[in-house]
């Protein structure tokens, strides 16, 4: 099976260099290699990275299963979280543990206190969203209305991204296309202090390092890595919030290679890490993933070759995400139905 991308998904300028697309992939294939060693099928990755054919290698058939110490419940259980965190700092002996795992990958794992932190987070968002390019990306993905055609598919919704309801519609009202000039709205100082608040009170944040000279390839190879890191994360109850914008945007980038003591090394990730609050983690749910690897994906010619290898390109997309769509809907539509049924008993009322 062939593992790699459609041009069709992949970032602009909200991952300039695309190492957040290649640490994604990464993470993807090491998710498969651990539910099928879970399940007993034997099943080995061959890196064949090559960015022209959007591929980064493929997974065949070996003679035993590749089991290690995680489990298809691991990947489920991992997720982003994006809400409040309790203070509970990551434990000395798991953290030690994590940092072993990076150096025999040959990585470099640092943990840093959020407070020095937070104002360059509240620089990175405002370069975020200033970009023309990079709002134009937001507004694409963004799914903050239960009413958009891809609410339950894909992208950032407004339940995932744990917004209150006035940070909905403020949000909403700041990305519609008639909006030229989103600063007037409040949208950068709005989206900044919101990722800032990752950040508040005690906790931490991880940065994962590479040496200086990592290429592509071996981004994909560290991906990999990440989701090992995070896997054991969510097995103690962890979860992470990435940053990426930290290290993109050129006036923040240097400060956290300083931070970390970078010498011949580069920042590759970097995330709030900690224990989401759990009154609220049990009512947020994870952000939806695309399910339809055929349909419209398929190009309509008949060409059976291209249609498989379609499927197997979306199957990153399928997979790779932090998701559990169907929970997500039945909790939704039914909401939906019930604001129904309200309005039309209202509407008999008056009627009558």
């Amino acid at each position: 099976m062939e593992v790699g991308w459609q041009e069709r998904y992949e970032l602009g300028p909200s991952d300039p260099v695309h190492r957040d697309l290649r640490l994604s992939l990464g993470a993807f294939v090491e998710s498969c290699l651990v539910v099928c060693g879970d399940m007993g099928v034997a099943v080995r990755f061959v890196a064949d990275y090559n960015p022209g054919s959007r591929r980064i290698g493929r997974l065949m058939d070996t003679s035993e299963p590749n089991r290690t110490r995680f489990t298809a419940a691991d990947v489920a259980a991992r997720r982003a979280w994006r809400g409040r965190w309790t203070p509970e700092p990551i434990p000395d002996d798991l953290l030690d543990e994590l940092t072993a795992i990076t150096a025999v990958r040959g990585g470099r794992l640092v943990a840093l206190d959020c407070a020095p932190l937070r104002p360059l987070l509240t620089e990175a968002s405002r370069w975020f969203v200033a970009d023309p390019g990079i709002l134009a990306e937001l507004r694409k993905w963004s799914r903050l209305n239960p009413r958009h055609p891809d609410y339950h598919r894909d992208g950032l919704s407004d339940v995932a991204l744990a917004l209150k309801w006035y940070e909905t519609v403020g949000m909403r009202a700041a990305l519609r296309r008639k909006r030229s000039r989103p600063h007037h709205f409040g949208l950068r100082a709005a989206l900044a202090n919101g990722q800032a608040k990752a950040f508040d009170g005690d906790g931490s944040v991880l940065v994962l390092l590479g040496p200086v000279d990592t290429d592509e390839a071996g981004e994909v190879r560290f991906g990999r890595l990440v989701q090992r890191l995070w896997l054991l994360l969510a097995r103690h109850g962890f979860a992470a919030h990435p940053q990426s914008h930290l290290i993109d945007c050129p006036a923040t980038a240097g400060a956290v290679a300083e931070l970390t003591a970078a010498v011949d090394e580069r920042p590759l990730w970097i995330a709030r890490v900690g224990r989401p609050d759990p009154h609220r983690a049990n009512r947020v749910p994870l952000s939806a993933r695309r399910l339809d690897p055929h349909g419209e994906h398929g190009n309509g010619n008949g060409n059976g070759n291209s249609q498989r290898k379609a499927k197997k390109n979306d199957l990153a997309t399928t997979i790779g995400n932090d998701s559990r769509t169907g929970k997500r809907q039945d909790r939704t539509g039914g909401q939906r139905g019930r604001h129904r049924d309200r309005r039309s008993h209202r509407e008999r009322r008056r009627a009558t």
